[in-house]
Formats: structure tokens, C-alpha cells, sequence
């Protein structure tokens, strides 16, 4: 009798030691993968187009499918007339300290994707991509979105180096 209470005891903090241990594990905030960041100047040679997923430590599931669907529209299908490497895209973390000046120069307030034109590796002008919210659940809506904002910032004047 005493040898069956003691296995099921141990069976039951055997059980509870390893739910708490997956808890911790899902508690833990997922890490954006912000870990290859250049500088905004250093993200493209001098001239194109530089599309910012800004995240932070705590991230959501719609957090992350609008991280996905922007990677997807810049990286599956290219803009019109652009070189591969003219539209790039990455994620910034504005929680990492050396981050944290992107609050600022784009007022940021959530999570936000900011497309920006470079030119001679100066940033010439940029768009907040505010709608991103209201298209994450319609996939091809959402692409739609990034890639003629992409386009739109593409054409807009030509690049100083193509003048």
C-alpha cells in the first residue's frame, strides 16, 4: 500500500514539475528575429527601398502573421522595374535599446510596418503603413497593400544615381 502512494505521489510531482516547466517555456516572449538588422543606410547600397517591420518583445499570432504576409510581399514578387536587391525587407525590435530612436523619428505607438525610399543612402521620404490592422485577415488584400505602397514609393522620382 505504502510502495502504490509513493509511486503515484512521485508520478504526480513527476507531472506537475514537467506542466510547470512547459508553462515557463510558453511564457517566455517570442524573439523577433531582428538579430541580422543593419543600419537603416546600411540596409541598402545607396539607392531603393527598405520595407520595416517594427515589433516588440511581446508578440501577438496577428503580430505575427503581419510580419509574415509584409515579408511575403516584399521577398515572393518583386516590384515593377525593380533589381532584387532594390526592395529589402527587415524587422526591428524597438524594445532592444539601440532600437529605441525609431519611436521617435516615426512616432511609432504599436507594432507597424514603415516603407522607406533611400536615396544616395539617405532616407528621402517614408510611409506608415496604417491599414496593415484592418487587412491582416485578408491575405491577398493585405499583400496588395504593401506591394503598391512598395510600388508607389519605387516611382515616385528616380533615384539621384539613376539621374
Amino acid at each position: 500500500m505504502r510502495t502504490l502512494l509513493r509511486r503515484c505521489v512521485t508520478s504526480a510531482l513527476l507531472v506537475l514539475a514537467v506542466a510547470g516547466l512547459a508553462a515557463a517555456i510558453k511564457k517566455q516572449p517570442a524573439k523577433a528575429a531582428d538579430e541580422t538588422l543593419m543600419p537603416l543606410t546600411a540596409a541598402t547600397a545607396t539607392d531603393g527601398i527598405i520595407v520595416t517591420y517594427f515589433t516588440t518583445d511581446v508578440r501577438c499570432h496577428t503580430c505575427r502573421v503581419i510580419e509574415d504576409l509584409t515579408r511575403r510581399a516584399v521577398e515572393e514578387r518583386p516590384a515593377e522595374g525593380a533589381d532584387s536587391d532594390q526592395v529589402i525587407f527587415r524587422v526591428v525590435n524597438i524594445d532592444r535599446p539601440q532600437n529605441g530612436h525609431y519611436v521617435d523619428r516615426y512616432r511609432l505607438v504599436s507594432k507597424s510596418v514603415i516603407i522607406s525610399r533611400m536615396d544616395s543612402g539617405i532616407e528621402s521620404a517614408w510611409e506608415e503603413m496604417d491599414d496593415i490592422w484592418l487587412h491582416h485577415g485578408d491575405e491577398a488584400a493585405f499583400l496588395i497593400y504593401i506591394r503598391n505602397a512598395v510600388q508607389a514609393l519605387l516611382d515616385s522620382n528616380p533615384f539621384t544615381s539613376q539621374v
